[in-house]
């Protein structure tokens, strides 16, 4: 597994967790602005940006939101 999918499996768990467990939950998300929301189906979101700044900039993200910025 690459690390883009690896990343993405992480925040698709992530919104699984959030929304206990529930897929139409995650689908249906009511908080579009979390950082995580574009990425929670598990797929990159068809943006015009590079994927590489997109990865790079949820890492960031993730990170600070899993570990508390450690």
């Amino acid at each position: 597994m690459n690390s883009e999918r690896k990343l993405l499996a992480a925040i698709r768990a992530r919104c699984m967790d959030c929304s206990g467990h529930c897929k139409k939950e995650v689908e249906h998300c009511l908080i579009p602005e979390c950082a995580l929301y574009p990425y929670r189906m598990g797929k990159m979101p068809e943006e015009t940006e590079s994927k590489e700044a997109q990865i790079n900039g949820q890492v960031s993200i993730f990170d600070e939101t899993c570990t508390g910025g450690r």
